[in-house]
């Protein structure tokens, strides 16, 4: 069998089967990583008109923004981001409001020039650094999934408590 044929790998022999789960975890997140370079170059030169749709539909009309051109843009892209996260850790609960919160937090303005590269670093911060955290420091076998919701289940608690104090 494939499986039982050992390669050498420096150090350590490995089983065959291994490295190509190796190879293709890398491969993977290679495409992931080209994937989410490219959605988000294609959707830099958005950030004015997401300032102005964020007035709303008849004021961004107005302005002569397509409307409905830059929003059915902008949910393309974030149904793509979203897909490459969930392919590489699975289904993640409220990471969208943490991360876009923290961002708007961290930058102090609603402008999204600042907000959305601040929150796209946030969430491959989170999403890498947890991942090497959870395998490499805590040697832990839960899932970043759980982790991300259980957090971001308390911000949102946070969140709607604060919004009843105003």
């Amino acid at each position: 069998m494939a499986d039982d044929r050992q390669v050498t790998a420096p150090g350590r022999a490995l089983p065959e089967s291994r490295l190509v789960r190796i190879a293709l975890g890398i491969f993977g997140l290679v495409v992931a990583a080209a994937v989410m370079v490219v959605t988000l170059a294609a959707t830099r030169r958005l950030h004015r008109r997401l300032d102005v749709i964020a007035l709303g539909h008849a004021p961004a009309t107005n302005l002569g923004v397509d409307y409905r051109r830059v929003v059915h843009l902008t949910m393309f892209a974030v149904a793509v981001l979203v897909s490459v996260a969930t392919a590489l850790v699975g289904p993640l609960t409220f990471l969208g409001i943490l991360v876009a919160n923290l961002a708007y937090r961290l930058t102090g303005t609603f402008r999204h020039r600042y907000t959305v590269a601040v929150s796209s670093l946030l969430a491959a911060v989170a999403l890498i650094g947890g991942q090497f955290l959870l395998e490499r420091v805590f040697s832990s076998s839960t899932r970043l999934s759980v982790i991300v919701g259980f957090v971001g289940g308390l911000y949102f608690i946070v969140l709607l408590l604060r919004g009843v104090d105003r």
